[in-house]
């Protein structure tokens, strides 16, 4: 029999003197000797991690060792916490090897004193008190029959019985954690390529509780290191943003391999408590950064924000705030660790446009990485649909201090009305006729435009009225002049493009004419307007100015595109 007795000079005397002098017959026996002190629990997994995966190179038959390992604290049990290193570990190659403890304590003693006492009560796992040759020889030969390598199914039943509680800095710091773990499951679930030092794969995988939660998930420290299967990015070209006090644990990188595969995503790296904590270059990046998503994390003030329950006080939430003040067509993807349901509705109210649940090792498990992995996926493919938002809402300001600028506040106020109701439907549609009657609210915006031009009170057919004096109905010559008195094709002045015709005469009392294509695309929008609200599809007076149909956002930015036009020629 094959036997690894691993000591630090704390085993009974004449058995330790017995394994350096002698082997008896029947057994090879080889000695690890373990002298580092376990006072600090992270340092010390790293040098059982570091100790044994230089050690166990083959497999044995039994590994021996003391319930403790320590030459100061006979009641630290840091004996369990060796053999729990190697049962957890598939690298050491004796997963599965029977385990032997000698010491004198009881295992009610053990269970009473050590938070991992549980080991002893899994399989293929002994206690014996031997203290001589004979009594540990003895011991052996007694049990010879039922030392065995433990079966898949004992395996199971192990891990269902024993359990490695998250360590105290885990909840001093529980955010950092996640952070370190969230990052990592994420970067193995979608490239080869493994998270540079700073990530989970690192010093962290050393340690007992990740590996405890690595084997419960069945999840292979190798594997931890990078996918077989690399992902083709998902946005390459595209421009983002990563909010996150904890950026460098690895999200960073995640990220950028995710998206565009080369290009690294700009960042943000600051522990601040709100927006206005920023420092005024993080600020410039918010304000004037054209990005297409603003990855952003909920709490950007470390331990700081530990105990805070109101999802209203967490310092990403201040940021989102004010991110969707400066812009509300900016898509911003929150990142949490919480996946309470309060949580993500306030971020939702706030005006996030999607979230990412941070994998915690605590609750971690392979499908919840699967599904949070696809519905991220879909987020941002989601967002980037609606990038174009950002632009229509600067564009909006711009053409709203314009009229501000040129008109009374009576007219005004209606004209940003349109705007910002056809805003919001806008942002929140998704199908059909929902981008319809984003486009129809829009459309309001000219009818308050004609309203202010011309006045309807004194409108006398087929004259109309601007500043009191009669003007005539302008429209289309066909010759290709800009503009004539008569001669509309297929419509009168009191037809049912009328409104076209209002428009034509504001242009020929502001500038004298109005150019042959642009009148044109004003009859065919005016058409597509009339045909929505009268149930029934116009044929476009003018088929060859292309005028996209109602339905999708095309169809809402041309319209939006006029307006700019008309705004812009009447108005400055």
């Amino acid at each position: 029999m094959r036997i690894l007795v691993i000591h630090n000079n704390n085993i009974p005397l004449p058995i330790l003197r017995m394994l350096y002098e002698s082997h008896p017959q029947n057994h090879f026996f080889k000695v690890l000797p373990v002298s580092q002190d376990s006072s600090d629990r992270d340092d010390y997994d790293t040098f059982l991690d570091k100790t044994l995966h230089r050690t166990l190179d083959e497999k044995y038959d039994l590994i021996v060792l003391p319930l403790t390992l320590s030459e100061i604290n006979p009641l630290e049990y840091s004996g369990i916490r060796c053999a729990a290193h190697i049962r957890l570990d598939k690298r050491f190659k004796n997963d599965r090897t029977p385990i032997l403890f000698l010491g004198p304590d009881s295992i009610e003693e053990v269970l009473r004193l050590s938070e991992l006492g549980a080991f002893l009560l899994t399989p293929s796992v002994f206690l014996s008190d031997a203290n001589c040759v004979d009594a540990f020889l003895g011991w052996i030969e007694d049990h010879h029959e039922s030392i065995n390598r433990l079966p898949q199914e004992d395996y199971k039943r192990f891990l269902n019985r024993f359990e490695v509680k998250a360590p105290a800095n885990f909840a001093d710091d529980h955010h950092s954690v996640a952070n370190l773990w969230g990052a990592t499951v994420l970067c193995r679930r979608i490239c080869k390529d493994p998270i540079p030092a700073t990530g989970v794969n690192a010093e962290s995988l050393r340690s007992l509780f990740f590996k405890y939660v690595l084997t419960k998930n069945d999840i292979s420290i190798e594997s931890i290191n990078g996918n077989k299967k690399e992902y083709e990015p998902l946005a390459v070209g595209k421009s983002f943003l990563l909010i996150d006090d904890e950026a460098d644990k690895g999200w960073s990188f995640a990220l950028s391999k995710y998206l565009d595969g080369k290009k690294q995503l700009d960042i943000i790296s600051e522990r601040v408590s709100s927006f206005d904590a920023l420092s005024d270059p993080s600020k410039a990046k918010i304000n004037n950064g054209n990005y297409d998503i603003i990855f952003l994390d909920l709490r950007l003030n470390g331990p700081e924000e530990e105990d805070v329950l109101d999802p209203e006080k967490f310092s990403g939430m201040s940021v989102l705030k004010k991110i969707k003040e400066i812009n509300r067509g900016t898509q911003v993807i929150m990142f949490t660790a919480s996946n309470k349901a309060w949580n993500l509705k306030a971020l939702l109210d706030a005006g996030a446009d999607g979230y990412y649940i941070k994998q915690s090792p605590e609750y971690f498990t392979e499908q919840s990485l699967e599904n949070n992995f696809i519905s991220f996926k879909e987020s941002i493919r989601y967002c980037l649909t609606r990038s174009f938002l950002k632009t229509i809402y600067k564009r909006i300001e711009k053409l709203n201090e314009l009229c501000e600028s040129a008109i009374d506040e009576e007219f005004y106020e209606p004209i940003e009305k349109y705007f910002d109701q056809s805003f919001v439907l806008l942002s929140s549609a998704g199908d059909t006729a929902q981008y319809k009657y984003a486009f129809l609210s829009l459309f309001g915006v000219l009818e308050e435009i004609v309203k202010y031009w011309i006045d309807p009170v004194k409108k006398t057919e087929p004259l109309y009225y601007y500043d009191g004096n009669p003007v005539k109905p302008w429209d289309i010559d066909k010759s290709g002049r800009s503009i004539i008195v008569k001669g509309a094709p297929g419509a009168t002045a009191q037809g049912d493009l009328a409104f076209a015709r209002k428009m034509l005469a504001i242009y020929a009392d502001r500038l004298g004419g109005i150019e042959l294509n642009k009148a044109k695309r004003i009859y065919n929008m005016v058409s597509r307007r009339n045909g929505f609200v009268h149930n029934g599809e116009l044929p476009l007076p003018y088929p060859e100015i292309d005028t996209p149909e109602l339905g999708d956002r095309h169809s809402y930015e041309d319209l939006f595109e006029l307006i700019e036009i008309v705004i812009e020629d009447c108005f400055q």
